[in-house]
């Protein structure tokens, strides 16, 4: 089976101006998910789609492949995941290279492991499905349960009593976290111009791993995460 991994890391970016080669602990960002991409034993190829010659220069430097500098139509703000991994698809289609799945890998998750990378792998690869999604577990008191509407000075909940459930009663919900990994396919995308289609498997990642970098602030609690990560454990 061949499987594409896939890094997007446009040049441009307005959270964090040049985000993708933003120093985190005097490694560039996109570092963080090249290098745990390239460990994996299921990805055939790594492959970073960029429109950005430093940050091509930056991935070539670490290993990945750049097969291609993404064109400029398909790197603005308003471009889609879709797009991007159409492209790709194109390109290696018009190389006559084929591709059975698509692993999409956003830089702005660089606390996600090897382990999280093949374990998705090998279930997308174990059930019938359209697509995969990485999640985490929504918190409780951010649930729907808990959620209330704010009106003036009083709140009132969005559904039912205020007090009406205890924690273990309420539904359980997961959200997409970034996501960090998405897994498609040539034929998903054929078929549903989507990269979803219509059955998205699970695949649930720590609250640790799932942190995503959209702000300044975000780097700094990322950096402690490393640190503590790295850190030897005392007897």
């Amino acid at each position: 089976m061949k499987i594409l991994g896939l890094i997007p890391a446009r040049g441009g970016s307005k959270g964090i101006p040049r985000k993708n080669l933003y120093p985190v602990l005097n490694k560039p960002l996109i570092a963080y998910t090249i290098e745990p991409a390239l460990r994996s034993c299921l990805l055939s190829h790594v492959v970073v789609s960029t429109d950005d010659r430093d940050i091509a220069e930056e991935s070539k430097k670490r290993g990945a492949q750049i097969p291609f500098i993404r064109p400029i139509g398909f790197a603005q703000d308003q471009s889609s995941a879709l797009e991007v991994v159409t492209h790709a698809i194109d390109f290696y289609r018009h190389i006559n290279v084929e591709f059975d799945l698509i692993v999409y890998l956003q830089p702005t998750s660089p606390l996600r492991s090897v382990e999280a990378i093949d374990g998705s792998i090998a279930k997308m690869c174990e059930y019938d499905a359209d697509s995969l999604v990485s999640v985490m577990d929504v918190p409780h008191q951010f649930s729907v349960d808990s959620q209330m509407i704010e009106e003036g000075n009083y709140v009132h909940p969005v559904g039912g009593d205020i007090g009406r459930l205890r924690r273990q009663e309420k539904t359980h919900y997961v959200a997409r976290n970034g996501p960090a990994i998405l897994i498609t396919s040539p034929a998903t995308v054929e078929n549903y111009q989507s990269l979803y289609g219509e059955r998205t498997l699970s695949y649930k990642m720590s609250r640790m791993e799932s942190m995503d970098i959209d702000g300044l602030e975000d780097i700094w609690y990322v950096e402690q995460a490393l640190l503590r990560k790295d850190r030897p454990l005392s007897n």
